[in-house]
């Protein structure tokens, strides 16, 4: 270890987190600097944590019962022999080279602490916003609030001991408490390029204890208030909500100005997210679940306003409610950052339409450069049945994008009309697969075969119940799940009537909606998906990049994109649109042949591997995103 490369004590404290500890080791261990020191104080965990910290390379750890968070951390920070001191909850994680760079920062600016910026985070890791911090300015930390991301921070060793050992006392503003009274004894320096990430979850303390957070924060702002300048009186109700919302307001006002020269490109990205379970909404999933909002500060609005499907097309006046929501957190948005582009999805129904229109609207009055997402098909067939009026917005809409993106080369044409062929990007869509598939047990001899998604009579459902009968004549193992929930309570009702008169019920069955590890299971049990879609709106086909990111051969439609992705006889077979009898045909070949089953399996479980991953769809949309930025410097459009 050299003079300019001391060692950094990270300390973990943790309590009956074993389904995110292992995630917050690998954030630390995964840091490109050479001379850190992992200590976890586990206060006696009963749910395998302990099973975990026996496994972990290069920590050192202890697990006995202790007083909580508060007891657990200063006992971390006397066992650490560290210059350079932190801190990572067992839930949360540092983004990649940050302890180079707190180091770095510690050493240029010879402050005795640095923070910077916290993703916010689902449970699952998944992106859900970001939280900026602003250079140092006591009084907006002290009145205002605290602005101050723990998983970024960094501090000497002589900064905790001259300012002491976090308070027991107060249980859940502890580290607030601690940045106000650090800020007496020494520098605190904000590090923008310096990251963390804070996890939300049901039993997160912040979450689950907020009411004791906001009142430990009361009291720890009325011990500090004189240390901020102002007098004593102002600190009564209602002078203190009047100076705590004023120095809010500064917050913003500071975070708008920087992010004119932020480092990392700012993007307000426009989504939806399940429920309920669709295709445009399992693809921001994936989005947001990949390296994408690491590589870009990523803004998220849900545009979700039902979680029922068949609630998509039809009047709530909730709808209205979320709609006036989220057109608010537009306008937060844009008021209190300067976004290099939106990132909107156009929808493809007059209403939805108008909607989309009023949020690009707005968007553009800000002077926000607006990318275009096509999530379905038919676009100019749209334009071409809509009313002059309509036409009219549509052109507006479309040709004000500085560029659009499609799931596939071949929808390139949903924007050609209206942009240049060099502004329309095609970014296919990428997958979630379990890394291994639930063991199921099989019934001997049977041959399954699986409907997967939504059961909508353009996607094919009645042509596979029509095809049923035809392949149980010369196959009768041939057994058939449909995974799904029915978009129309009239077509269920004709499904099981066809069923009942066929005398099919013994080889059909209808699951409902099936999710995580139930879908999967349903999955592993199959032999084949069929998918003879011929849908309106459809793209890409996201079931069969599930299905073959599962290692199932697939029979399916040339439907839109998804010849782009099933290749005939290598990975899948094709059928002709509503013919039950050439689907009947593709199902009893792999039915005959295991081997042909098997080789396709394989091909599609490689191809999912080193093409459609999440990662692979992040890195994709990450690169026209770099390409627009790259352009805007050289001028162009």
């Amino acid at each position: 270890m050299t003079v300019t490369e001391p060692l950094v004590s990270i300390v973990t404290p943790s309590f009956n987190q074993a389904r995110f500890l292992p995630a917050t080791l690998a954030s630390i261990r995964a840091q490109d600097y050479p001379h850190i020191e992992n200590i976890v104080v586990d206060g006696g965990s009963t749910d395998g944590s302990v099973d975990i910290l026996r496994a972990a390379p290069g920590i050192r750890w202890v697990s006995e019962r202790d007083h909580g968070q508060v007891d657990a951390l200063n006992k971390g920070f006397a066992m650490a022999t560290g210059e350079i001191l932190a801190w990572l909850n067992s839930d949360d994680t540092i983004s990649p080279h940050a302890v180079r760079i707190a180091v770095e920062a510690l050493q240029r600016t010879g402050a005795d602490m640095v923070y910077g910026d916290v993703r916010i985070i689902a449970q699952d890791g998944m992106h859900l916003r970001m939280f900026y911090g602003i250079p140092f300015d006591y009084r907006v930390l002290l009145y205002g609030i605290d602005y101050i991301g723990q998983q970024s921070v960094f501090f000497r060793r002589s900064l905790l001991e001259k300012a002491g050992p976090l308070r027991l006392e107060y249980d859940n503003g502890f580290d607030y408490e601690l940045w106000l009274r650090m800020a007496l004894h020494g520098r605190l320096e904000y590090v923008p390029e310096l990251r963390g990430q804070i996890r939300v979850h049901p039993e997160a303390k912040s979450i689950a204890l907020a009411q004791r957070t906001w009142a430990d924060t009361d009291r720890i702002r009325l011990e500090y208030w004189r240390q901020g300048g102002l007098p004593r009186f102002i600190s009564w109700r209602p002078f203190a909500k009047l100076v705590n919302w004023y120095y809010r307001l500064k917050r913003l006002r500071r975070i708008r100005r920087d992010s004119q020269t932020s480092r990392a490109p700012r993007l307000l990205v426009f989504g939806y997210l399940p429920p309920p379970i669709y295709g445009p909404a399992i693809t921001y999933l994936a989005l947001l679940r990949s390296s994408f909002p690491e590589r870009f500060d990523v803004s998220f609005v849900d545009l979700t306003v039902v979680r029922d499907y068949r609630e998509l097309e039809v009047f709530r006046w909730r709808k209205l409610v979320l709609l006036a929501r989220q057109i608010a957190a537009e306008f937060y948005h844009l008021a209190t950052q300067r976004f290099d582009f939106v990132f909107y999805p156009v929808s493809l129904n007059r209403n939805a339409f108008l909607k989309d229109t009023l949020f690009l609207a707005i968007a553009r009055a800000f002077g926000v450069p607006t990318v275009l997402y096509g999530h379905g098909n038919g676009l100019p067939e749209f334009r071409e049945k809509s009313p002059r009026w309509l036409q009219r917005l549509i052109d507006w809409a479309l040709r004000g994008g500085t560029a659009a993106t499609v799931p596939g080369k071949s929808l390139r044409s949903n924007f050609l009309g209206h942009l240049r062929e060099d502004q329309v990007f095609a970014v296919p869509n990428g997958i979630e697969v379990p890394n291994v598939l639930p063991t199921v047990t099989k019934p001997p001899g049977r041959f399954t075969v699986l409907y997967l998604g939504n059961l909508v009579r353009e996607k094919g459902v009645f042509v596979i119940l029509d095809a049923i009968s035809l392949v149980r004549a010369r196959c009768p193992e041939a057994h058939f799940v449909f995974a799904g929930a029915w978009w129309s309570e009239k077509d269920g009702a004709e499904a099981d009537l066809l069923i009942r008169e066929r005398g099919l019920s013994s080889c059909v069955e209808f699951t409902g909606t099936v999710t995580d590890s139930r879908k999967w299971e349903i999955v592993a049990q199959s032999d084949v998906l069929v998918f003879p879609t011929y849908f309106r709106y459809e793209t890409l086909g996201q079931v069969l990049l599930e299905a073959m990111g599962a290692g199932l051969p697939v029979i399916t439609t040339r439907r839109a994109a998804i010849p782009e992705v099933v290749e005939e006889g290598i990975n899948g077979l094709f059928v002709a649109e509503q013919d039950a009898r050439d689907l009947a045909e593709k199902i009893l070949t792999l039915a005959k042949d295991p081997g042909l089953r098997a080789r396709m399996g394989e091909a599609n479980r490689q191809k999912c591997a080193n093409f459609y991953t999440v990662e692979h769809y992040g890195q994709r949309m990450a690169t026209v995103f770099d390409e627009l930025l790259s352009r805007r410097k050289r001028g162009g459009a």
